[in-house]
């Protein structure tokens, strides 16, 4: 039986006519070239290792972009993550290997934070919130738990740690997730 689904060197071949419009996507993304260029050839990259690509030529310019996105989410998260420093209950410090950071040098969206911040800014934190917030991270325990601990609904566990983690936002002073990625238009 033949296949009708595009080889490889076929689904590139129909790929890079839209290269201009994954760099203006990119762009607009990643906010400077350097960074859009290498967003468009991780996306070319995924595609060629992709066993998901569209079987039909026409739905691939929606896939390509969807895929530039993901990429670029998944790098704004690894930046993130590359930030934050693992943090030892049992010693109360840094793990080995990590110096405290220098105050001088530091910017302020990568500070870290103390054990007493943290717990001076939780203490701020309503009750209900507070309370389904230390059982999900400290006590590791999924909604479906708290709720039924708690009493409610498994959305209402959800609601409370959610507005818990903005009472965090604000009493730490630490950016939304709307000062991070700024709202865009929509690329059409």
């Amino acid at each position: 039986m033949h296949s009708t689904r595009p080889t490889q060197p076929a689904r590139l071949q129909c790929a890079i006519p839209l290269q201009p419009q994954l760099l203006f996507r990119a762009r607009r993304l990643a906010g400077n070239d350097a960074d859009a260029s290498d967003l468009v050839q991780d996306t070319f990259e995924r595609a060629l290792r992709s066993a998901n690509a569209p079987a039909k030529v026409v739905e691939l310019r929606p896939w390509l972009m969807r895929v530039l996105t993901n990429l670029w989410i998944d790098s704004v998260r690894a930046k993130a993550v590359r930030r934050t420093i693992p943090f030892c209950e049992e010693t109360m410090s840094a793990p080995q290997g990590f110096s405290e950071p220098d105050p001088v040098t530091e910017d302020a969206d990568s500070r870290e934070l103390s054990l007493s911040e943290v717990t001076s800014a939780l203490s701020k934190v309503p009750q209900p919130h507070q309370a389904a917030l230390r059982m999900h991270v400290m006590d590791r325990k999924s909604y479906r738990e708290i709720a039924r601990e708690l009493g409610v609904p498994s959305s209402t566990v959800g609601t409370r740690i959610l507005r818990a983690r903005c009472y965090l936002r604000r009493a730490l002073d630490v950016p939304t997730d709307e000062e991070i990625f700024p709202a865009r238009q929509n690329v059409a």
